[in-house]
C-alpha cells in the first residue's frame, strides 16, 4: 500500500498482565522503513491494557518500505499487535 505524508495510521497493541522479578519498563514501537512512527513505554509491573494511537506520517515512506514492530520487555510477558490500519486522506 502506498502511503504519503499526511496519511494517518491507527495502531492498536495489547498486552497481558506484565510482571518481572524486578520492576522494569516495556517498550513497543512501530516503524516504517527506517523511521519510528510510534513508540510507547509501559512500567512493569502493569495490568492488562490496550495501547491505541493515531499517528500522522510526517514523511512519505519509500515505496519499498516495510512495516516493523519492536517489543522489548523484562520478564515473561505476552504482547499482541492487534492492528495497524491506514487512514488514507
Amino acid at each position: 500500500m502506498a502511503l504519503v505524508a499526511g496519511d494517518a495510521l491507527s495502531i492498536s497493541v495489547w498486552h497481558d498482565f506484565l510482571d518481572a522479578p524486578e520492576p522494569g519498563v516495556g517498550h513497543v514501537a512501530v516503524w516504517i522503513g527506517d523511521e519510528v512512527v510510534w513508540e510507547e513505554e509501559v512500567a512493569i509491573p502493569a495490568p492488562s491494557n490496550v495501547l491505541e494511537a493515531v499517528v500522522v506520517l510526517e514523511r512519505t515512506p519509500p515505496p519499498d518500505a516495510r512495516l516493523g514492530l519492536h517489543i522489548h520487555n523484562h520478564g515473561f510477558n505476552s504482547w499482541k499487535l492487534v492492528a495497524v490500519d491506514a487512514l488514507l486522506r
